[in-house]
């Protein structure tokens, strides 16, 4: 009998590892099983029973909730894709060593949440979460083996098998035709009414390092991540020379890295002045974050992507 019983208590913590039963109770059943006497044993037998007919609907109910809870843990609210914690869970050896990790920087967020006046943190979400469903549901390599992460702040990592830093670094490569696909998605938001500039100075920075199966996550990550802060460079350049001349009077040729670290939020406000003076009644500096409360942002983002998908036919 006592064999029997230790299989019943064993068999319920099993399935129900996350119960009370299996965390407490079945430990303390387990170490007193066998002293018990026989009266201790019908007892505990019709305890048992009485948990195999009832309360293992309730442990059942309890595991998936907590189950569901931790899983939620795991994501990011903003944009439903999986934590810097889990990747940081991962292993290089549980990777495809024909692999690469791509890291994606935003261009332009801080320029968004500096200007709280006409923009500000909710336009910035709506651009994390604009990259994040770029990146999410991406079409361009259709390979479900790739994983992506929001790894914090404005950026993302994508575990990309059977890839090469070329394929993603290359003129009209990966990194390319993500930035694309984030720029049609945000000017649609633009033509919509909902955010109040298009894409002309906003975009994604990008840089890749070849999984070996020697270097850690951490390596990895550090060596996309300067390719990327490249990238960023190079865009700033861009817009730098660009408006030098309607931005001489706020740029000081002495101090280059500052000129690098503000020219995002330079250009974001000279845009916004060149769409006002163009259009004085424009409302979209307005429509979007005067009509929604806090309640309903993040169902709101949740559900925005889906239709103007659906409206674009992607």
């Amino acid at each position: 009998m006592k064999e029997s019983l230790r299989e019943t208590i064993e068999s319920i913590a099993e399935n129900f590892p996350t119960s009370k039963f299996a965390l407490h109770t079945a430990p303390k059943y387990l170490a007193a099983l066998p002293n018990m006497s026989d009266a201790e044993l019908l007892e505990l037998n019709r305890e048992l029973n009485f948990l195999l007919r009832g309360e293992v609907e309730m442990f059942k109910t309890k595991a998936k909730r907590l189950e569901s809870h931790n899983e939620d843990l795991k994501k990011d609210d903003l944009t439903q894709l999986p934590t810097k914690k889990v990747l940081k869970g991962l292993s290089t050896g549980e990777i495809n060593s024909k692999s690469v990790l791509m890291v994606i920087d935003l261009n332009g967020l801080k320029g968004i949440n500096d200007n709280k006046k006409r923009l500000g943190p909710r336009i910035g979400d709506l651009f994390i979460s604009t990259a994040g469903t770029t990146v999410k549901n991406c079409s361009i390599r259709g390979n479900s083996h790739d994983y992506r992460y929001r790894y914090g702040g404005d950026e993302f990592v994508l575990l990309l098998e059977n890839c090469t830093v070329d394929d993603v670094m290359k003129k009209g490569g990966l990194g390319d035709r993500l930035n694309t696909e984030f720029k049609e998605k945000w000017d649609k938001l633009y033509d919509l009414g909902i955010v109040p500039i298009p894409s002309t100075y906003l975009g994604l920075a990008y840089g890749a390092a070849e999984i070996d199966g020697q270097k850690t996550l951490q390596d990895l990550y550090d060596e996309a991540d300067a390719i990327a802060a490249e990238t960023k460079y190079k865009a700033r350049a861009v817009i730098k020379d660009e408006l030098k001349d309607v931005l001489k009077d706020k740029l000081n040729p002495e101090d280059e890295k500052m000129d690098s670290r503000i020219i995002f939020s330079l250009a974001i406000e000279y845009q916004l002045s060149e769409i006002e003076k163009s259009s004085p009644s424009s409302t979209k500096k307005t429509t979007f974050h005067r009509r929604h409360d806090d309640k309903t942002w993040f169902s709101f983002l949740k559900s925005l992507f889906h239709k103007t998908d659906n409206q674009t036919g992607k």
